[in-house]
């Protein structure tokens, strides 16, 4: 009887401890605007201001990454498209996340400036089908 009450005991401490230590992961996958899938995005994990954990995209645009239980913020990004950042709060049982990417707007500004021509006639006289050919103007930049 002693010994059927130990293991009762052991065996609620071990659901216990299983209970308070499980881990949760976060995954997913990402997708551009057009809905293909986005290989090689990176992603960082922030817990506060800090990066826990950090990780990229397989070529099928998934990911996962293991975490404790717990408030953190995604952040996800990729060349010439706009970072995505997400707060979540990763549980042992959340459902995988659906993340769509926008192209970034490429903007580029020129500058345009005047700069004044120099131009001068010069006595210059040319023959056209036996036609004389008045003065000719020169443009020097």
């Amino acid at each position: 009887m002693r010994m059927g009450k130990l293991l009762t005991v052991l065996l609620l401490l071990m659901m216990v401890t299983a209970i308070f230590a499980q881990s949760a992961k976060v995954k997913g996958r990402i997708m551009d605007s057009s809905g293909s899938v986005m290989p090689g995005v990176q992603i960082k994990v922030y817990q506060g201001e800090k990066v826990v954990k950090e990780g990229t995209t397989s070529g099928t645009g998934d990911f996962e990454i293991p975490l404790d239980p717990g408030e953190y913020k995604l952040e996800m990004t990729a060349p010439d498209f706009d970072t995505y950042a997400e707060v979540v709060k990763v549980t042992p049982d959340m459902g995988p996340l659906t993340v769509t990417m926008q192209l970034a707007q490429l903007a580029q500004n020129i500058e345009v400036t005047e700069t004044p021509m120099r131009t001068s006639s010069l006595p210059i006289c040319s023959r056209s089908q036996g036609r004389a050919v008045g003065p000719v103007a020169v443009v020097r930049s």
